[in-house]
């Protein structure tokens, strides 16, 4: 019921702030909102439209002029500029309750860097827990005393608002603050060795801010200005304040511990009111958790606007190593030039250290070839020195015994960059986060289901164009998507190639087998996914009026199902990603919508591929690639997406093989590009982002 109620007057918010334009009035607690909806872990959804977009919630004039800037920093939190936050730390995640694997862990903590862990999801979500389950109260004890003993400082999550009454009063001497502190001091009685908690909002039962209250207390408050906050009496910033100062009496005040709010929320409305709850909040011994992106981990997302504008205290950025919806780690997703692009932002913006996710559930991303993310994070993070390069070269030879300089470290370089790229290309839609909340093959083909909750537009317009793209999918939006996917299964197919190419190198059989796996199932789900991103949208271009594509989605459906077939026979029925049941079960959901047509077509279009850059001087790159077809040639970069600053002036003439040299204005500095060009009959073919620059001089 309490779910139901928070995702309802969502929904109201949103429709008012769209309807009546009222959300960017600059009344500290009147914004626009968005829906939520959490299931099983941190995720959520939020709804916007073009007014939306045009005025206060999703651009860079949210930042600059109701949410997190300067201004707003100097004049509101109070803060004493002579705090010192405190040096940096360095943590883990740890989300399995696998007791001997939480072993295996820690014992790995001291070598790589780790001072502290996080004891999260399947291990602990509620303080609660300590307190009404006596065995996992021991086995978190347990953990506490074993970490302690390899010089590991250990935190507990604990979200609030969870198991509280539908609807309670606010008033500080309500008995509900009561219960909330007792809860924290039983908890902290029961395990004294726990050193800090980490609060948050985010994925509770009920966030603060969406509880009605109708006493007296509540009602006396001055009103927001923005209906529906009025209508059940809620001042979401100080509501929040209300909060950390209860949990402070008692974590900080009374047990001498430490504190840390977590800042994931799942809307941009959300962010603000936490943000700007934080520049206020006086008291500079809570601390800060932030994630890298400002929701669900996205890799298209603009940096978190919350990074160095929580007010003068101690922030740290969460990352996520496990690849929870890029594949789980159980297929290569090597994110070391990712890490590095995204922690020297954060660094340079006053981040103090970083606690990473190393798993999501069961799927560990220890002990595979994913590991080296692991290893890229106490390199990278912790030594602002370090090079992508290094981490590359180091890891090669500590885990396969391939040494650097040399051919087959050159190759495994490419495979291991190159898995990244094609991971993107694989399960994003033209920078958005559009179909599946999940790593694996989504539920539904007759609608991009995430398309209004994750779109990289709800925090940065620029994105617009793109996603009205994918709202209303015209044929070149088809023409982009199926070229997008054909880099991610080239890329895909190159890796295997060239893993196969250098299989003498490796000094363990196994360490060459298990990578294999991993590249073997990623090119089979390129293929998955070229075909799933064509039915969603190529269905949606039909049902707006062209029967002519009917066809092409009965042959997308058709080899739909061989495909699962195939990965049935090869990986067995319970694979994921890629898993057979759901491709199925994807295309049952089509036919609820798509009968069975008598005839089948497979698409064709003018394709692009062998795109590479490199830096034949120092302001100065030449771009390659080819085209199946003759077409013009042209080239388009940036220093970040989605707009593209500067472009290539247009060859007109046409060809398969492609070559336009650039200058920029450091040929070693990370450059966004793609590539484009035209055919005799007027298609445009532009490839998706490539990266070059990769390897700081």
């Amino acid at each position: 019921m309490q779910r139901i109620w928070s995702i309802l007057l969502v929904l109201l918010l949103t429709f008012v702030c769209l309807s009546l334009t009222a959300c960017g009035d600059d009344d500290d607690d009147n914004d626009d909102s968005a829906d939520d909806d959490n299931d099983d872990d941190d995720t959520g959804d939020d709804d916007a439209d073009d007014d939306t977009i045009d005025d206060d919630t999703l651009d860079d004039d949210t930042i600059d002029d109701d949410t997190i800037d300067d201004d707003t920093i100097d004049d509101d939190t109070g803060d004493d500029d002579t705090f010192d936050p405190g040096p940096a730390t360095y943590g883990w995640i740890l989300m399995d309750d696998n007791r001997t694997h939480v072993s295996e862990v820690l014992a790995r903590a001291g070598d790589m860097g780790i001072d502290n862990v996080h004891l999260s999801h399947n291990l602990i979500m509620e303080i609660d827990e300590i307190n009404e389950d006596e065995t996992q109260a021991a086995m978190l004890q347990s953990i506490a005393q074993e970490a302690h003993g390899l010089g590991l400082t250990v935190w507990v999550w604990s979200h609030e608002f969870t198991d509280v009454p539908f609807m309670f009063c606010f008033d500080p001497e309500d008995p509900i603050w009561e219960e909330r502190r007792d809860a924290y001091r039983d908890a902290l009685t029961r395990i004294p060795e726990i050193d800090g908690v980490i609060l948050m909002f985010g994925s509770a039962d009920f966030e603060p801010w969406y509880i009605p209250c109708f006493c007296q207390w509540c009602a006396d408050q001055e009103p927001t200005g923005n209906p529906l906050l009025d209508v059940i009496n809620s001042r979401p910033i100080d509501r929040a304040m209300m909060v950390y100062e209860a949990v402070s009496q008692v974590v900080l005040d009374e047990f001498d511990k430490q504190l840390r709010m977590r800042t994931f929320m799942h809307q941009p409305l959300e962010i603000y009111w936490l943000g700007e709850s934080l520049r206020r909040f006086p008291r500079h011994e809570l601390q800060v958790m932030t994630k890298d992106v400002p929701q669900d981990w996205q890799p298209y997302y603009p940096h978190n606007p919350m990074i160095g504008h929580v007010g003068n205290r101690h922030q740290i950025i969460e990352m996520d190593l496990g690849n929870e919806y890029w594949g789980r780690s159980l297929i290569l997703n090597a994110q070391v030039d990712y890490i590095y692009h995204r922690y020297t932002y954060d660094r340079a913006s006053g981040a103090r250290g970083a606690a990473a996710r190393i798993e999501r559930g069961s799927d560990h991303a220890f002990g595979d070839a994913n590991e080296i993310n692991i290893y890229a994070f106490t390199r990278l993070v912790q030594d602002e020195t370090a090079t992508p390069d290094d981490v590359y070269r180091e890891w090669f030879a500590q885990r396969y015994g391939i040494a650097s300089p040399g051919a087959a470290a050159d190759t495994l370089k490419e495979i291991f960059r190159n898995s990244h790229f094609a991971m993107r290309k694989m399960y994003y839609q033209l920078g958005q986060w559009t179909l599946e909340k999940s790593s694996n093959v989504p539920g539904g083909a007759r609608y991009p289901e995430q398309l209004w909750s994750r779109a990289s537009v709800f925090y940065d317009r620029d994105w617009l164009q793109p996603f009205l793209s994918l709202v209303l999918p015209g044929e070149q939006t088809l023409i982009d998507l199926w070229q997008e996917n054909a880099e991610a299964r080239e890329l895909a197919a190159n890796n295997l190639a060239d893993l196969e190419s250098i299989e003498t190198a490796f000094a363990a059989p196994a360490d060459y087998a298990e990578l294999h796996d991993k590249l073997e199932l990623h090119e089979d789900c390129t293929e998955l996914w070229q075909l799933i991103d064509d039915v969603v949208y190529r269905f949606l271009f039909t049902m707006m009026g062209h029967p002519e594509h009917k066809d092409y989605l009965e042959w997308d459906a058709l080899r739909l199902l061989d495909l699962a077939d195939a990965m049935e026979a090869r990986w067995g029925a319970s694979v994921s990603p890629g898993n057979p049941g759901r491709v199925r079960e994807f295309v049952e959901d089509l036919r609820k919508s798509f009968a069975v047509q008598p005839t089948s077509e497979q698409w064709t279009q003018p394709t692009i591929f062998a795109i590479a850059a490199e830096a034949i001087a120092a302001t100065q790159v030449r771009v390659t690639w080819s085209s199946d077809v003759p077409m013009t040639s042209q080239v388009e970069w940036s220093d970040e997406l989605p707009l593209y600053d500067d472009a290539s002036t247009e060859d007109p003439t046409l060809t398969t093989d492609h070559e336009v040299i650039i200058t920029v204005d450091d040929a070693t500095a990370r450059t966004v590009y793609r590539v484009q060009g035209t055919d005799d009959t007027g298609t445009l073919v532009r490839s998706s982002d490539f990266w070059f620059g990769l390897d700081p001089q």
